[in-house]
């Protein structure tokens, strides 16, 4: 009788152990390695999606440097669109290593072109034609680039109000959408697009000096 009880005894602790060596086996060959796979692509993304935000913040404060001299004169605070579009142009193919058709030199996680899209605004009007409004605000582009507005002539009292920015437009700006598509590598390779705008505001005071 304690023969047989100890053979079935046996016999079930070697399927259980059986079956926890299978398990584990089943867990050595897919799961570990997407584990790991997740825990290397973590800190890449992150610092992926920070370079993308650093170069959109960069290349707006650098567009919106460029003031038009000429309506300046005048007093007219304006961004001159031809420098500004040199600009921007300039700095988007050194950010993301493209060439003159803005295809990536290779070797990075670019696999596709990053057009850059520039568009000269002037007065609400046209700011209105250029954006998709959704529940009173207007949304950024969706295709994949770098998409950059100059915003000239907007009247004295207007705020213009993007989606996922807090404060209104409410003066002379340039505006830098990022929408970069990035490919990993390995087994589990997938394709996102990091999105990031980043917005400046002229700064600039026509006054004389108060002291």
């Amino acid at each position: 009788m304690l023969s047989k009880i100890k053979e079935k005894f046996l016999s079930k602790l070697k399927n259980e152990q059986g079956s926890i060596m299978l398990y584990t086996i089943i867990f050595m060959i897919f799961f570990l390695p997407f584990s790991i796979w997740v825990g290397v692509q973590i800190p890449i993304r992150y610092q992926q999606t920070y370079e993308i935000r650093q170069n959109t913040h960069n290349t707006a404060d650098s567009m919106i440097s460029r003031i038009d001299q000429t309506a300046l004169s005048s007093g007219l605070i304006r961004v001159d669109p031809i420098e500004a579009y040199e600009v921007g142009d300039s700095m988007t193919k050194v950010a993301y290593k493209l060439d003159d058709d803005y295809q990536p030199s290779g070797g990075g996680v670019l696999r596709e072109e990053i057009p850059f899209y520039f568009h000269n605004l002037n007065g609400l009007y046209e700011i209105d034609s250029a954006f998709v409004e959704e529940d009173g605000a207007y949304t950024m582009p969706k295709e994949p680039g770098v998409h950059a507005f100059v915003l000239n002539g907007i009247p004295e009292g207007a705020k213009i109000h993007f989606k996922g920015v807090k404060t209104p437009v409410e003066k002379t700006s340039v505006i830098v959408h990022s929408a970069i598509p990035i490919e990993d590598g390995g087994v589990f390779g997938s394709r996102i697009i990091i999105q990031r705008t980043g917005i400046s505001e002229v700064e600039f005071n026509l006054g004389g000096n108060d002291d």
